[in-house]
């Protein structure tokens, strides 16, 4: 501390000890309180894997946890914010890679995507021929009964064309690339229409997509199944993200989302709603419950500080602990009781009192 800082000096002095205890309260309750199951740690260690880092309060549902994280974003200088706001970033990075971005702005990740996607989807069709097999004929006269049966008969005379149009350029059971891309394009336009016949349009699409991974050699076909694959995420959350230059999708919102087809978009939705949406919601009474409880305990504690001040630093104290590696760790080891032990002796530890040195080592 700076001598001119003599002030500074003495209320920090004073807080060490009730930063102690802090850690003490903070075991305690953690020890009581902790129970992972395999089905939630084997879901924070994908959480990990993409790049997203759960506090320990969220690796468990304690209402006593839960409430004291929430209290922890109305006190200044706390840390909460800053980690709510790292994690719901690093989830919409997350996010943005299954559809093949990476950043943390969903929505201009969407446009990207669309671009390049898009652009993939018509420079391997047009390099390549369609093959017309027993599969793609099954398909594409299922879709024509379909239609048939459900849509006007001029309606289903738009869909009827577009498949006489693509089995016309047939050659040899193959059909040209380009000829191919340019059926594709109709049924662009005809399925971005809002109209009756959209759907149809792009379920003839989609079996025309089909028809060219078959088509494919594997290696080629690997990397346009995941173009597929990507398109396919990308189509499914860009309802939800919002318009504007910083774009994100909420946890929220995102933990909303039901019935995933991919398997690494239907982790992120996991994560986002087991750990990342809030358990609290954020409401003046939480804001003065929280900010007068921490205050009194804290101030308490501290004695020499004001009472604001010991809530401040206390709560900073709190933040750290359930940010540590050491309270992830313990708390996921293969025992639950045996992790919740060893959290409890390591915050209870008047170590702790120096907690700043012992949380940026572990």
């Amino acid at each position: 501390i700076n001598p001119e800082d003599a002030d500074v000096g003495a209320a920090l002095g004073a807080a060490i000890p009730a930063v102690g205890k802090v850690a003490m309260t903070a075991g305690n309750a953690l020890g009581k309180a902790m129970s992972v199951s395999p089905e939630v740690a084997a879901l924070a260690q994908k959480a990990e894997a993409m790049g997203v880092t759960i506090p320990a309060d969220r690796l468990v549902n304690s209402p006593a946890l839960n409430a004291a994280s929430a209290s922890l974003r109305y006190i200044p200088f706390s840390g909460r914010a800053g980690t709510e706001r790292a994690m719901e970033s690093q989830l919409n990075k997350a996010l943005a890679r299954t559809f093949g971005q990476d950043t943390d702005n969903v929505t201009m990740a969407l446009r990207d995507a669309r671009a390049k996607l898009g652009g993939e989807f018509d420079r391997t069709l047009q390099n390549n021929v369609v093959n017309v097999d027993r599969q793609l004929l099954d398909d594409l006269s299922a879709k024509l009964d379909r239609a048939k049966r459900e849509l006007s008969d001029s309606d289903y005379r738009i869909i009827d064309n577009q498949v006489e149009d693509l089995l016309s350029k047939e050659k040899n059971f193959q059909i040209d690339g380009n000829a191919a891309y340019n059926v594709k394009k109709s049924l662009d336009a005809i399925g971005g229409r809002g109209s009756n016949e959209a759907a149809y349009a792009r379920d003839v699409k989609k079996s025309l997509m089909q028809a060219l991974e078959r088509s494919l050699g594997a290696d080629d076909a690997a990397a346009f199944a995941t173009t597929r694959k990507q398109y396919g995420n990308m189509k499914e959350i860009e309802r939800l993200a919002k318009n504007g230059a910083e774009g994100e999708i909420s946890a929220a919102r995102l933990a909303n989302i039901k019935g995933a087809r991919d398997q690494e978009l239907q982790d992120v939705i996991d994560v986002a709603a087991q750990f990342v949406k809030q358990r609290e919601g954020q409401h003046g009474a939480a804001q003065r419950v929280g900010l007068g409880s921490m205050a009194t305990l804290f101030g308490g504690l501290t004695g020499t500080l004001p009472a604001v001040g010991g809530a401040m630093i206390g709560a900073n104290a709190l933040n750290r602990i359930l940010n540590s590696n050491v309270a992830r760790r313990s708390l996921l080891s293969n025992s639950a009781s045996q992790g919740a032990n060893m959290l409890t002796n390591i915050l209870e530890n008047p170590a702790l009192r120096a907690y700043p040195a012992v949380l940026s080592a572990d």
